[in-house]
């Protein structure tokens, strides 16, 4: 039931696109050397993860939540480094997600999910698919 939402404009835009083979890079030599070969492509972004950081404010690693929309997953995310005391300088809500119908565009937000929540508020839902 992806199909709407890796379209433009929705929550998981370009996810179908994100992981492109060049047939002629398709096997690469390995980094173990010999005859090992792997597969050569690209990356998926989407909301999911938050750094965490420890006492003097370094990042330390990053935690990845995945099982609904991107935009739970992140809360989810969100609370659980909170829980765990692992935030950013700044607290726990400074670098949260922004979202484009709510916040404003650009470069950074991300569209809203359907059922999308902010730090325990409703911020709004996906708009329908148009358009198809």
């Amino acid at each position: 039931m992806l199909y709407t939402f890796t379209h433009p404009g929705h929550s998981l835009w370009s996810l179908g696109q994100g992981n492109p083979l060049d047939p002629s890079k398709l096997r690469a030599p390995g980094a173990g050397g010999g005859d090992k070969h792997q597969i050569v492509g690209g990356q998926i972004f989407f909301g999911g993860g938050v750094p965490l950081y420890n006492a003097a404010g370094e990042i330390i690693g990053g935690l990845g939540i995945s099982g609904d929309t991107s935009c739970a997953d992140h809360e989810i995310a969100k609370r659980v480094r909170n829980l765990a005391g692992l935030n950013p300088p700044g607290g726990a809500t400074v670098d949260d997600i922004t979202y484009s119908p709510v916040d404003g565009a650009s470069v950074f937000t991300h569209p809203l999910c359907v059922n999308t929540w902010r730090n325990g508020v409703k911020i709004g839902e996906e708009l329908p698919a148009a358009g198809y």
